[in-house]
């Protein structure tokens, strides 16, 4: 018998290394070498920084027009005022394609299914961005920033009280996602509990929606809030949410 040349040899690895990289999660039959996998994990990571970095620049540019160009902001409020606006909105975007990409490679496998592994680092990355904002926003809370979460005798109102609620339990809820999508997590939870778990993300971003429909609803009817067409920053992330969940469901009735 004749032995495989290595013309014959190099398209069965080539075909290895595009199963690792279609994976979501290495499967145990599959017979994916550690290298192969590796390579296909740092390039989904440096795609998505360079996207989460790309989107937050853009998302803090649209902050800092809206804000301190044409609500006259003072400037001096750029380094947490401003920057957790931009942060907020980026966030969000970031997770929303990591919802996106599922849906998008139903409707146009061949064009999105090879980006499907990004849904972990981009799900982390904004995940993470959450959390700063969560942060930055504790350190902020105050009637200074505030006003319309506090009565008039310095207490939290029901906006501020159920605002603050939905942005904690989504934040919580990413958590436990954010944790299951540690590399020990699949074993041992299984393959269904697993799953159970990434699907819970949708929950903690339907609380972030209602997050931002109770901190905002209420300028949304303002006229002033659509100066030159910068619509606000609450109102822009809660459509891309409503895009997400749309394009959720228009996928699953395609299916």
């Amino acid at each position: 018998m004749m032995r495989p040349t290595r013309t014959a040899i190099r398209p069965r690895i080539g075909i290895v290394c595009l199963s690792a990289r279609l994976a979501e999660r290495p499967k145990r039959s599959a017979p994916v070498s550690r290298g192969c996998m590796n390579g296909a994990n740092n390039r989904s990571w440096e795609r998505g920084l360079a996207i989460g970095a790309a989107v937050l620049a853009i998302s803090l540019l649209y902050a800092f027009i809206r804000y301190n160009i044409l609500r006259d902001v003072p400037y001096s409020d750029i380094p947490l005022y401003i920057f957790n606006k931009g942060l907020a909105l980026g966030s969000t975007i970031v997770i929303g394609f990591a919802f996106l990409l599922g849906p998008l490679a139903a409707l146009r496998p061949e064009r999105f299914l090879l980006h499907l592994p990004l849904r972990k680092s981009l799900g982390l990355i904004g995940f993470g961005g959450a959390a700063v904002h969560g942060v930055i926003s504790l350190i902020l809370f105050s009637p200074a920033y505030y006003a319309k979460f506090y009565t008039a005798s310095g207490g939290i109102n029901t906006i501020g009280q159920f605002s603050l609620l939905f942005g904690v339990l989504g934040l919580a809820v990413f958590t436990i996602v954010a944790m299951s999508s540690l590399p020990m997590m699949f074993e041992r939870l299984g393959e269904a509990r697993w799953k159970k778990l990434q699907h819970f993300g949708y929950t903690g971003y339907a609380l972030v929606l209602l997050h931002v429909v109770v901190m905002g609803a209420r300028g949304w009817i303002n006229p002033e809030s659509y100066s030159y067409g910068f619509i606000s920053i609450s109102l822009l992330s809660a459509l891309f949410i409503v895009l997400v969940f749309a394009a959720r469901s228009i996928a699953y009735a395609y299916r």
